[in-house]
């Protein structure tokens, strides 16, 4: 069995492209001197970097399918026409049989898939034992369902079982032996998460090992954004490789490397490390866990994550997509090459600092590290560097140096020779990279690189041309004229051929602006399309709401009219999706797609501007200090969905202040001026997940002046987050909070529930009362109470005095609380200011974070006594 690349006309077997490739004289990817196992066992793997997701497409798309009544194969075939279009090219969905038909489904999109059906896993228990089944029905069963399948070219691997317990392991190397043996051309795989690999442990050391040991393909995981983690994005790569590498360092590994919103959610930056950081240490494939796009958080919910049922663009679907792109075309130049850990190369860069989770496999929770990392991958020929910014933090800039491997560098994703300085055998290079980014380079000679350039070309090619061509095949089924687009992608498939790969892939292109023109020329179908896209735009909208209001929708706290607002929307929804599939069937309906469209636009208009009843009769003014941050966003959505006016204010030069649409605001207009900074940015600079500190000039002196005025004729204040940390500015304190941090979740304090240590005695954190009788706790148990649910991946920010600092002007109300662990009485949270002839002034470090989108915010659990909390400050303060 050979791997096919899919073409306009059909499927080019690679053992051919190779031949027309030789023929032509264009260079082949060579391998090392000694080839590596996997590639030898499964030669398809020598032109393929897998890039995907795991449960993409679960067993719950069938519910969202049913939901919104469509047939399930249509939900099916518009993922994967998505995830093709975002350079997805392998899929592992979720505990499903994958039989002929998907697959050929998968084929028409240029992906591969395993198949899961649950032969072993849903029969054995963590001892190792069969329960309802024998040995022999397993096997059975396995090698029937693979004689099916296994001649079929969009098949990735068997995968036997997910997540095993080490016991396990004698049962899946026999069905993996077995596969072997029906199958010897497709790996079968299982998702391996026992860490660390211990061949002495006398339990199940040596069968674990042996399992691994077997396999040439290993697929594992690790959560690296996670409770069990903290924030360590360099987690798979520094502790999971390298374990994984002592087994067997030239098996191919395809990490999934983080479950999105799995009980915390990665920042752009922090996937951009967990993906470059783990290939630089090694791996030679990527997937991901999992994509949105087969529930809706108000018709049939799960895990919040990447992507969304409507397949609207978002930032970080975007942002996978864009690395999808690079590492689908040259990441098949690292297959044949093997990792050198040794290899000769310098980096001149600034170091960054973090803090991670210690103990485990973790021995030191203080991470200093070059800013730019390096991963080498070398073959015979020429090597292939993986050059990222480590830093999830910064943009960062870095100059590398190599010593002996050839004195010309070029940029694999340009495609361009990179400006070099060379000194004796040595070639120095400049990078400069966003945070976490990264990119592949080769150095070698100039023939080195025609050939490579030519590999990445086809694969862009390839890629375009059959995006190009199912597009095409949906206008042509409505009527628009695509005779031109044929043409010109006829002319790349004779280009390509001839292996003129750059030439294929501008003919794709003309070809992509030509069906673009020819759409618009077809008025009916461009205007349908338009629609449709502003529907699904306004879907989206309103999916992002419900997922930001979960509390409002399923917590109590909202009203029948949401209730009807969510039930108009999933009507609405089976209309658009009626349409949709239409569409793609070649059934225009204009009329409809456009009253469709007002109808979505109008209800997420509603949906954004629903406020429950009755509203409390407070005006609130939120400081904005510097730019605007997501976290003060969040602030102001929940503060308005319960006070009758809430407004974003900024102070301007003259010591006055601007509301939202730029028109002066006076103070004295609201009962209570509340300043929040819970994030990094402007006045508040932190390392990543470390301490952070607020600038001096945070506020200006006529601000300061101004909220002192406002304070002074009764005017109730609330500092919270990092603006604790300006009560000295202020006047209100002359001792400033001491003990700045941002960073995971974690109790503070000593012992073993150090924030550093990540202890895990404490299953909540929050406030615990030194007045009780405080209006502020009214309703709240005086002994402690929880207002974060415990995770110990979500990022918060404090600014609290810890002894021997306290303060010296207030009174302070409340400490730290958690179920099940003691902390410290050292530590001053909450804090009361009153001076004389003064408003109500409070000041609450710690334990109060407003950031609930739990799709895309790094903010903690919204836990059951915030609500009550905040709604007693601005009841107090504001009187």
């Amino acid at each position: 069995m050979v791997q096919t690349q899919p073409t306009l006309r059909g499927i080019l077997p690679i053992v051919a492209l190779m031949a027309l490739l030789s023929a032509t004289g264009v260079a082949v990817v060579g391998a090392c001197a000694e080839p590596i196992r996997a590639i030898e066992q499964y030669p398809w793997l020598e032109d393929y970097f897998p890039y995907g997701f795991w449960m993409a497409d679960g067993g719950i798309a069938n519910k969202l399918a049913e939901a919104l009544g469509e047939p399930y194969e249509a939900r099916r075939e518009k993922i994967m026409h998505d995830l093709s279009r975002h350079h997805v090219n392998a899929l592992i969905p979720a505990c499903r049989v994958v039989g002929p038909g998907y697959l050929n489904a998968a084929q028409r999109f240029g992906i591969r898939c395993a198949t899961m059906p649950l032969y072993l896993y849903r029969h054995v228990d963590n001892a190792g034992n069969l329960k309802d089944k024998d040995l022999q029905w397993v096997k059975d069963q396995w090698s029937g369902h693979a004689r099916q399948i296994k001649d079929h070219p969009a098949l990735l691997a068997y995968h036997v079982f997910d997540e095993p317990h080490p016991t396990v392991s004698p049962k899946i190397q026999q069905i993996t032996d077995l596969l072997t043996q029906v199958d010897p051309l497709h790996p079968a795989i299982y998702t391996h998460q026992n860490l660390p690999l211990d061949r002495d442990n006398p339990s199940w050391g040596a069968p674990e090992w042996s399992l691994l040991d077997s396999l040439n393909v290993v697929c594992s995981d690790m959560y690296s954004i996670g409770p069990e983690w903290g924030r360590d994005p360099w987690a798979y790569g520094d502790v999971g490789m390298a374990q994984f590498r002592r087994v067997d360092p030239d098996a191919v590994h395809w990490p999934i490397i983080q479950a999105f919103a799995f009980r915390a959610a990665p920042t752009i930056p922090e996937v951009r490390v967990m993906i470059f950081h783990t290939i630089a240490c090694g791996a030679k494939g990527v997937l991901l866990f999992t994509t949105e796009q087969s529930y809706a958080r108000w018709i049939n919910g799960f895990y919040p994550s990447v992507g969304n049922p409507w397949f609207a663009e978002e930032p970080l679907w975007a942002d996978i997509s864009r690395i999808g792109r690079h590492l689908t075309s040259a990441g098949p130049l690292l297959m044949p090459r093997r990792l050198d850990p040794d290899y000769p190369v310098r980096v001149d860069t600034p170091n960054f600092r973090a803090r991670v989770r210690t103990g485990w496999l973790r021995e030191d929770g203080d991470l200093r590290r070059p800013a730019v990392h390096v991963g080498a991958f070398v073959g015979d020929d020429f090597d292939i560097l993986v050059v990222h910014n480590d830093d999830p933090w910064q943009t960062r800039s870095g100059r590398v140096t190599v010593d002996g491997r050839g004195r010309c560098v070029y940029d694999l994703r340009t495609l361009r020779q990179v400006r070099t300085r060379i000194s004796g055998d040595r070639v120095a290079f400049t990078v400069r990279f966003e945070p976490g980014d990264g990119r592949l380079y080769l150095v070698g000679d100039q023939a080195d690189f025609a050939g490579a350039r030519a590999t990445v070309q086809r694969h862009l090619y390839q890629h375009e041309s059959l995006q190009v061509g199912l597009d095409a095949g949906i206008a042509a089924k409505a009527g628009v004229e695509v005779g031109l687009v044929r043409e010109r992608l006829h002319r790349a498939q004779l280009s390509a051929e001839a292996g003129s790969y750059g030439a294929a892939l501008r003919l794709a292109g003309e070809a992509r602006r030509l069906l673009g023109q020819a759409q618009v020329t077809h008025g009916s179908y461009a205007r349908t399309a338009a629609a449709l896209d502003a529907a699904r735009e306004a879907l989206h909208r309103i999916d992002d709401w419900c997922e930001l209001h979960a509390d409002f929708l399923s917590g109590g706290l909202g009203d029948h009219r949401l209730k009807a607002l969510t039930g108009q929307a999933t009507e609405l929804a089976r209309q658009f999706v009626a349409l949709e599939n239409g569409i793609r069937a070649g059934t225009l309906n204009l009329q409809q797609a456009e009253a469709l469209r007002l109808r979505v636009e109008t209800l997420a208009d509603r949906f954004i501007a629903y406020r429950p009843r009755p509203l409390e009769p407070y005006h609130i003014a939120l400081l904005q200090l510097g730019e605007a941050t997501e976290d003060l966003r969040h602030l102001h959505d929940w503060l308005r969905m319960v006070y009758r006016r809430v407004e974003v204010l900024r102070a301007d030069e003259e010591g006055g202040f601007v509301g939202e649409s730029g028109n002066a605001r006076g103070l004295q207009a609201y009962d209570l001026l509340w300043v929040h900074a819970g994030n990094p940015g402007g006045p508040v600079a932190a390392t990543y997940c470390g301490r952070a500190s607020v600038a001096a000039d945070a506020l200006s002196l006529k601000a300061k002046t101004a909220i002192s005025r406002f304070t002074k004729a009764g005017g109730g204040l609330i500092l919270s987050g990092f603006a604790t940390a300006l009560v000295d500015d202020l006047g209100y304190d002359s001792v400033a909070p001491n003990h700045l941090y941002w960073g995971p979740l974690a109790m503070p304090g000593g012992g073993q529930v150090r924030w550093d240590n990540f202890g895990k005695s404490g299953k909540v954190l929050g406030l615990k009362p030194t007045a009780p009788d405080h209006p502020v706790f009214e309703g709240l148990p005086a002994e402690g109470f929880a207002i974060w649910d415990w995770g110990l991946s979500e990022m918060v920010g404090r600014a609290v005095w810890q002894r021997p600092s306290r303060p010296t002007r207030g009174v302070v109300l409340a400490g730290y609380y958690s179920d099940g662990a003691d902390i410290p009485d050292e530590f001053a949270v909450v804090v009361e200011y009153t001076p004389k002839g003064t408003g109500k002034v409070i000041a609450v470090g710690d334990c109060l974070d407003p950031k609930r989108d739990r799709a895309h915010s790094t903010g903690a659990r919204w836990g059951t006594n915030q609500d009550r909390f905040i709604r007693n400050l601005v009841a107090y303060c504001a009187l």
